[in-house]
């Protein structure tokens, strides 16, 4: 066998190993973390609780149709959350369903 051949067989066993391994992380049981940045991980938070304040902020204007702000508990809102509910609540204040009821 020629040194190549060796090199090649060599890298050959090494790719196959690394799919053994793959497939074996694949199919184990338990908890997968992902990867990511910090970035990445504030921007989905930002966003979760941007999408968190607009249903809040929608479901609770479209309740009387009347514009409201967030009830704050013991923690400050986060920003984003306000946003979102201020976002939430102009989109239910120009809804079909409220210009309808505010119209009658």
């Amino acid at each position: 066998m020629t040194l190549e051949e060796k090199a090649t067989t060599q890298q050959n066993n090494n790719q196959n190993q690394n799919k053994q391994n793959q497939n074996k992380q694949n199919q184990s049981k338990g908890t997968r973390i992902s990867c990511g940045t910090a970035a990445q991980a504030q921007e989905q938070g930002a966003q979760q609780q941007l999408s968190k304040g607009f249903a809040q902020g929608f479901a609770d204007t479209k309740k009387a149709c009347t514009a409201k702000a967030p009830q704050q508990g013991l923690a400050p809102l986060d920003p984003n959350f306000e946003k979102g509910y201020k976002q939430g609540s102009d989109a239910a204040i120009n809804s079909k369903f409220c210009q309808d009821k505010l119209n009658q």
